[in-house]
């Protein structure tokens, strides 16, 4: 575990170096300060956990009594789970974030150019589920006093039942 949490504090690190470097490049430029910033401040939080994991796997005293050492090693693995749960459900929003800047830090390209500014927006919404039909409710409301008839093959206006008449008699022709 100790191989792991070094591993991610120096590329955390890294990380923060990078997106702090590129950052400073392109303050200026608000459309891809914003979007480093943002994943800056998540390099942060992770270099973050990443190192009161590691502080806390030293700190325990494995001389010590079991209990203490349960318990010291299951608040390192709540902080972990935590911190990976953070990071699952954080992920496809740096993912997007990434794409704006890491080609343009690379290479240049502006995404922004390339696909529109509205892109990104137009993606997430394509990707949102699509409300109930409510064909039903809208013919109702465009033929107000007849009620549908359902067939087997298709709904009909059934014009001899109206909404006026008493909801005890049932509309049966």
């Amino acid at each position: 575990m100790y191989f792991v949490l070094w591993y991610e504090v120096g590329f955390a690190a890294l990380a923060v170096v990078i997106i702090g470097a590129y950052m400073a490049d392109n303050f200026a430029a608000l459309r891809f300060a914003i979007p480093a910033a943002a994943l800056q401040a998540a390099a942060v939080l992770n270099l973050s956990l990443a190192a009161r994991q590691l502080v806390g796997l030293h700190a325990i005293d494995f001389a010590g009594p079991v209990l203490s050492i349960q318990r010291a090693l299951a608040d390192v693995h709540i902080v972990r789970a935590r911190s990976n749960r953070w990071l699952l459900l954080s992920a496809p929003l740096l993912w997007a974030l990434l794409v704006i800047v890491v080609p343009h830090g690379l290479a240049g390209f502006d995404v922004y150019r390339a696909f529109g500014f509205a892109w990104a927006g137009r993606e997430r919404a394509a990707r949102l589920p699509k409300p109930p039909d409510t064909s039903m409710t809208s013919r109702r409301s465009k033929r107000r006093g007849e009620s549908l008839r359902v067939t087997s093959e298709r709904m009909e206006p059934d014009s001899s039942c109206r909404i006026s008449e008493p909801v005890s008699r049932p509309c049966v022709r």
